[in-house]
């Protein structure tokens, strides 16, 4: 199964996002987020809901980013009230948010992937320590763009993290 995770607090960039999708004849279920406190754990419950353990083969966020950060309920705003609030993964909540997290393990297929689609995501220390840090926790790659991300196509390099913690360059994956 395919998971498009799509934040639509942001009311602008969600409908372009599921647009895009449709334009692109994406195969997979939409899975919609508005703002909420608690999303990360929301979208967590909600993906279990649809998904048998090994059976997810791509989970796509598509939200605002910023470096080391990927909103996911929460739309455009401040960094403090994203991390209190735990609307977004970002790399200063990471540790915290990790028992949230880790249930996606079990439901990833192998081969699977995440990819977090928001602007600038895997860029610097913060991001590749992001990267790194939930790839080791749901045991499958995790990519981001290094840049804004303008389209449902990957604009700019991305950046993919293993499991076992390296980082690697990649040609942009297309839209399942």
């Amino acid at each position: 199964m395919i998971i498009d995770v799509i934040d639509m607090e942001d009311p602008a960039l969600g409908r372009d996002r599921k647009a895009q999708l449709e334009r692109l004849g994406a195969s997979s279920h939409k899975l919609e987020m508005y703002g909420m406190s608690n999303g990360v754990g929301q979208m967590i419950r909600e993906i279990a809901k649809l998904v048998s353990p090994g059976r997810l083969q791509v989970l796509r966020i598509w939200s605002h980013g910023r470096a080391g950060g990927q909103t996911i309920s929460g739309g455009h705003g401040g960094e403090p009230y994203r991390l209190a609030h735990w609307t977004g993964i970002s790399i200063a909540n990471l540790g915290a948010l990790t028992p949230t997290l880790s249930p996606l393990k079990a439901l990833f297929a192998a081969g699977g992937r995440a990819e977090l689609r928001g602007c600038e995501v895997a860029d610097g220390s913060d991001g590749e320590h992001l990267l790194v840090g939930l790839a080791r926790i749901w045991g499958v790659p995790v990519l981001a763009g290094l840049a804004t991300q303008y389209r449902a196509e990957w604009d700019g390099t991305v950046v993919q993290a293993s499991p076992t913690g390296g980082l690697t360059c990649v040609s942009p994956t297309t839209i399942d």
